[in-house]
Parts: structure tokens; sequence; C-alpha cells
């Protein structure tokens, strides 16, 4: 019995064909997973990227408007100076605060109609300029029509002193 053992022994030393061609089907399908998540990664990550990227364009527009650089008027798809991917649009909203507006920022990127676009959109309460230029106005006009200096006016709710300062009661400051 010993030599019949021996003689199976040497018979298996190798692989079968079909134990080979079930190890590379395993190995191929376990690479094109492997690749497929990858390609899902990468395209996960530009997304993210292109996200941040809209998010901080989206801010620094608002920021500029809160500073007075940008008027907060109305603006349809402008292509933005430092980065022309990207667009940026504005919209102005009456709210039921007096004195104040809500201007609404949204960032997109700039792509073919096909593809969704990543976009951001920020929405902050800013005081109403044109209730913030009546003061001014009003006190040009005051000193244009030889008003003393130092003396005061009152008329709606809104005290200027012609000495150059104003100050608005009645309203919200933000």
């Amino acid at each position: 019995m010993q030599p019949s053992r021996k003689k199976r022994r040497l018979a298996r030393r190798g692989l079968t064909l079909l134990e080979a061609m079930l190890a590379l089907a395993i190995l191929g399908l376990s690479i094109a997973a492997t690749g497929e998540l990858m390609r899902v990664g990468l395209r996960s990550a530009a997304a993210a990227r292109d996200l941040t990227t809209a998010q901080l364009l989206c801010e620094t527009k608002m920021a500029e408007i809160s500073a007075g650089i940008i008027p907060p008027e109305p603006v349809l798809r402008m292509q933005d100076e430092f980065d022309p991917e990207w667009v940026y649009s504005i919209e102005q909203q009456i709210i039921e605060q007096p004195g104040l507006i809500a201007i609404r920022v949204t960032v997109e990127k700039d792509i073919d109609e096909g593809r969704r676009p990543i976009s951001f959109s920020l929405i902050r309460w800013v005081p109403d300029p044109a209730l913030a230029l009546l003061p001014e106005e009003a006190t040009s006009e005051s000193t244009a029509t030889g008003s003393t200096t130092g003396g005061s006016q009152s008329t709606g709710g809104a005290s200027q002193t012609t000495s150059g300062s104003s100050f608005s009661s009645g309203g919200s400051n933000g």
C-alpha cells in the first residue's frame, strides 16, 4: 500500500488547470473592484474640492458685499475675476425686518449643460443700502442749502448733525 500513496503524492504536486483559472478569476475581480473604488474615490475627492472652492468664493463675494466693495445689486452669472471657471449670482430679497435686506450669493462652476453643476449659496442679512444713503444725502443737501455747522435736524426718525457724523435711529444695526 505504501507505493500507491507515493504515486498519488507525486502525481498531485502541481495545480490543476481549474484551480489556476479560479485563482486568476478571483484576482481579476478583486483588481476590477479596487479600480472601481479608486475611480469613485477620485471623483468624490474632486467634487469635495470643487465644493470647498465654491464655498470660499461665495464667502469672499459676501465679505466684499458686506464691506461695501461690491454693491448689493442683483447680478446673474457674472464670471469671477480670480477664477474664470466659476460664475456668481447676487439676489436681493426684502424681508420683514425693517432696515435690512437679505442678500443671496450663489457660486457655480461654469460647466456644460449636460453635467450636474457644483454650486454653493450663502444668505446674509445686511443693512438696506437705500436706507443707509438717506442720512448721507440729507447731510449733503443741508450743507448745500447753507445750514450752520453743528446744528441738527430731525426728519422721519433719523437724527443727523451737519458736522459730518450721522446717526440713524429706528433701524437695526447689523
